[in-house]
C-alpha cells in the first residue's frame, strides 16, 4: 500500500526508499534489495514504510522522527514514549519481506530517478533535501 495523502490541494506521497536498488538473487530464487547504507538502512525504511501504511500520518511522523534522530529501530521505547499502539506496524514489518514492503515505493522511486535521498519532487523535478 503506498502512502499517498492530500493536504491543501498537494498530493503528498512519501517513499521510504531511499536510492535503493532491486536485484535478482539467483541463489535464494528470489527479488531483494540493496540500499546503499546497507542492510540496517533496508530494514529500518520498510519499517518506516510500515509505520506510515499503519498509523495516522501524525502519529508516523512523530514515530518516524524519534528513529531518524536516533539512527535506530527502538520501536518499543518510541511507541511507549509517544503512546502509540505499533501491533499492526509489527505485523506488516514481520507479515512481508523487505522486498515485498518495497515493491511499490520503489517501483515509484525509482521511475522519479533520484540521485540523492532525501529528496523532495515537484512536478517531476528532484531536489535534494538539505537536513540540518
Amino acid at each position: 500500500m503506498l502512502y499517498k495523502k492530500t493536504i491543501g490541494g498537494v498530493d503528498l506521497k512519501l517513499y521510504p526508499f531511499g536510492t535503493a536498488k532491486f536485484y535478482n538473487n539467483t541463489d535464494l530464487n528470489r527479488m531483494e534489495v540493496h540500499c546503499q547504507h546497507g542492510e540496517k538502512q533496508c530494514e529500518l525504511n520498510a519499517l518506516h514504510a510500515c509505520i506510515l501504511e499503519e498509523l495516522e500520518i501524525q502519529s508516523a511522523f512523530q514515530l518516524i522522527n524519534c528513529m531518524l534522530r536516533s539512527y535506530g529501530n527502538g520501536i518499543d521505547e518510541y511507541f511507549r514514549h509517544l503512546k502509540l499502539d505499533v501491533t499492526a506496524v509489527k505485523k506488516c514489518k514481520e507479515s512481508r519481506t523487505t522486498a515485498e514492503i518495497f515493491t511499490p515505493y520503489g517501483k515509484e522511486a525509482l521511475a522519479i530517478q533520484l540521485s540523492v535521498a532525501p529528496s523532495i519532487v515537484f512536478d517531476n523535478v528532484s531536489m535534494p533535501l538539505k537536513l540540518y
